[in-house]
């Protein structure tokens, strides 16, 4: 695991977030049932980007933020919890993350070479993350009733 975290931490790094050192609160969803959400079959993205566009990933980055904003997934002080896809991803989980205007995702949260990230409101309420399914990007928001959480 140790392996696992460092791989995460450097990656992180490397995002223009600042990783703030405190857990993500006990009551959120798990990163397994928010990876559910964002891979159910019932999944219908909010934003589709071919990969083939010009800067793509550019065009994913810029999309995701103006979700994420849109649902209120960062707190009044820009913060959010951040899972990210690849080896010992789920028995990691979420990592508290601060936005900083600096921040770029999409080129450097990925799994396989395709981006492969959810963020989640602080409070466990909403995710919006950045997947890949075939020749596309896709941005995909969820909102959590509060029998689901």
């Amino acid at each position: 695991m140790n392996d696992a975290f460092e791989t995460r931490m450097r990656m992180l790094s490397k995002t223009g977030l600042r990783i703030i050192d405190t857990p993500s609160p006990p009551d959120v969803p798990s990163a397994l049932e928010a990876i559910q959400r964002v891979a159910s079959m019932e999944v219908a993205p909010a934003v589709v980007i071919s990969q083939n566009s010009p800067d793509a990933i550019t065009a994913l980055d810029r999309a995701w933020y103006k979700q994420a904003r849109e649902n209120s997934i960062f707190d009044s002080a820009d913060t959010f919890l951040l899972f990210t896809a690849g080896p010992g991803g789920e028995r990691l989980g979420w990592t508290t993350v601060q936005w900083t205007q600096t921040a770029r995702l999409s080129p450097h949260l990925q799994d396989q070479d395709s981006p492969e990230f959810i963020a989640m409101s602080v409070d466990g309420c909403r995710l919006c993350a950045a997947t890949t399914e075939e020749y596309d990007y896709w941005i995909v928001t969820h909102h959590f009733t509060p029998e689901a959480k």
